[in-house]
């Protein structure tokens, strides 16, 4: 199983430019930011115990993925559980929200919230 939330512009020459946070099928996630020059990984694959794994067979394999954007770190979450946080200044987290699907995956969506905050979230502090 492999999904993405995406994020990203078209440009004038027609190439997408986006982050996508993405699981596959072995239970594997990470951040990929893809540009005109190609694919590069912010946050390499590997697996995770909360990223469910699809063995293959008829029986689907539910994940429940969120992604949390703060003012310092973009994190993906899969069934309540943070997969990896990557820093907001490495990748692009803001523009159109969307779903690039692989082929031959049968993904059913069943809502996608899109919120924004009121009041601006606290940035914590950190201390030297």
């Amino acid at each position: 199983m492999e999904c993405s939330s995406a994020a990203g512009t078209v440009d004038d020459q027609r190439v997408a430019e986006y982050t996508a946070l993405v699981i596959r099928r072995d239970g594997q996630a990470a951040v990929l930011v893809r540009t005109r020059s190609g694919v590069a990984a912010v946050a390499a694959w590997r697996p995770h115990q909360a990223v469910l794994p699809n063995p293959g067979g008829a029986d689907p394999v539910k994940n429940v993925i969120r992604v949390e954007v703060d003012p310092l770190t973009v994190s993906l979450w899969a069934n309540g559980v943070k997969v990896v946080g990557v820093p907001k200044s490495e990748m692009r987290a803001s523009g159109r929200v969307g779903f690039r699907v692989g082929k031959d995956l049968n993904l059913h969506i069943t809502s996608l919230d899109v919120t924004q905050r009121l009041a601006p979230q606290p940035v914590k502090k950190r201390t030297p």
